[in-house]
């Protein structure tokens, strides 16, 4: 009975089931250039942390946020001597909460890897960690009003209710498409890595999934990128590129007549760009395989190719 209440229900075209969706890759540049996560006022200095962190570890939305303490990260270097933050301790979790012989054997050490840049997310936690409040050991601690004696934050731990709903206040002063939740950036971890290419396997290592399936909810539907592309391949046309993005690829395009060289490798901005160079290459070909979009080109359009 169920079942068929369920069928009725979509028959009737009731069905507006809305899952988290991810953000968007437009809102995504938005928040990096809007300033809502500036280093320079405690506030917003705050939200790029938790953003940062949420991200990078595909954290749940409402999930232990208020039980972390400073003391819970550990800055290290891996054996190419690149500089990383990660977890100092298993917490536990919805999938792992220690109760089950088989989460000793489920590691789950996802690493939050240095950028440099004003946007580096190292830089941003080492600085936020140096001017919290050493009265209390809580992360996140309410925003001063006026900064005194490098301290920008009181020794009082941020409300649930704030923590709660930290994303939905970002999207309104970040002016974003719509109003995003907190669980909405662990979706878009799943879902820019999914569509990179990388193995469920591997984002089950970040996300700490226990299976598969659960990985799918979150990848369900195309990017905006590859939904024009398909749209462009339906109507015959090709998407049209940003003036940015054209004036880039032609100025490459030149430099690579000239040099009479192919590249050994290609910028990865190219890819999420929609088409970006690859569009001005001839012989392009393109075709999808465990959503993941392919390029096959030819600089030359002779036997050559690359």
């Amino acid at each position: 009975m169920f079942l068929a209440m369920l069928k009725k229900i979509k028959k009737e075209g009731c069905d507006k089931t809305k899952h988290h969706l991810p953000i968007s890759e437009a809102d995504l540049e938005i928040l990096r250039n809007c300033g809502v996560f500036s280093t320079d006022c405690p506030k917003s200095l705050q939200r790029k942390v938790w953003f940062d962190i949420t991200l990078n570890f595909a954290r749940r939305g409402r999930e232990n946020l208020r039980q972390l303490k400073f003391d819970c990260f550990n800055f290290a270097q891996d054996e190419n001597g690149c500089e990383y933050v990660e977890m100092a301790y298993n917490e536990s979790t919805k999938n792992h909460q220690g109760d089950n012989l088989k989460d000793r054997d489920f590691e789950c050490r996802p690493r939050m890897y240095a950028s440099g840049g004003a946007s580096c997310p190292i830089s941003s936690l080492r600085k936020y960690l140096e001017l919290r409040n050493p009265k209390t050991d809580h992360l996140f601690q309410r925003p001063k009003d006026s900064v005194q004696n490098g301290v920008w934050y009181n020794s009082a731990p941020i409300g649930e209710r704030t923590l709660n709903d930290m994303m939905k206040v970002i999207s309104k002063d970040a002016g974003l498409s719509r109003v995003y939740t907190n669980h909405c950036v662990r979706a878009t971890t799943i879902t820019l890595l999914s569509h990179a290419g990388v193995e469920t396997r591997e984002i089950m290592k970040i996300s700490g999934h226990r299976n598969e399936s659960s990985i799918r909810s979150y990848n369900t539907d195309s990017s905006s990128t590859q939904k024009r592309a398909y749209s462009g391949i339906i109507q015959g046309q090709k998407p049209a590129l940003p003036p940015s993005a054209a004036a880039g690829s032609e100025q490459q395009m030149l430099q690579l007549q000239n040099s009479n060289q192919v590249p050994a490798v290609i910028d990865q901005r190219h890819f999420a760009n929609s088409y970006g160079f690859l569009n001005q290459v001839a012989n392009h070909r393109q075709f999808d395989i465990h959503n993941s979009v392919v390029h096959v080109h030819n600089y030359y359009g002779g036997n050559q190719s690359a």
